[in-house]
């Protein structure tokens, strides 16, 4: 009998512990889609600060030179796209390859999570 007794408290155990893990889960899901929200409002105040700073609005130094470093961004990207119509490839179909599974793990090799960022926005 003491062997059942065992077997018992150790499912209530394993019951208990499985319980705990689907809230930890549940949890684990609401932070990370309440960190997304986050971020999609940060990107959504972001355009509306820079919006108003192209329609002239002034901002303090620190925020005036990030949206100037934007500016300077989309003037590079106009310039690339002309040197890229110049190529003469604009039509030029491109794959993206999942890197992770191109690249043997023998390789020594890295993606910054900046460029990672913008090859998954490709």
């Amino acid at each position: 009998m003491a062997f059942m007794e065992k077997i018992r408290d150790v499912s209530r155990s394993v019951a208990a512990r499985s319980g705990e893990l689907a809230e930890s889960s549940k949890l684990t899901i609401t932070i990370k889609k309440k960190e997304r929200d986050i971020k999609s409002l940060e990107r959504k105040i972001g355009s509306m600060v820079y919006d108003a700073y192209k329609k002239g609005h002034t901002f303090g130094d620190e925020l005036s030179a990030e949206c100037q470093k934007i500016d300077e961004a989309y003037t590079e990207i106009t310039r690339l796209e002309e040197e890229k119509g110049k190529v003469g490839l604009d039509d030029l179909s491109i794959e993206v390859v999942d890197l992770d599974a191109a690249v043997p793990e023998d390789e020594d090799f890295e993606v910054s999570e900046e460029d990672d960022e913008i090859l998954r926005e490709l």
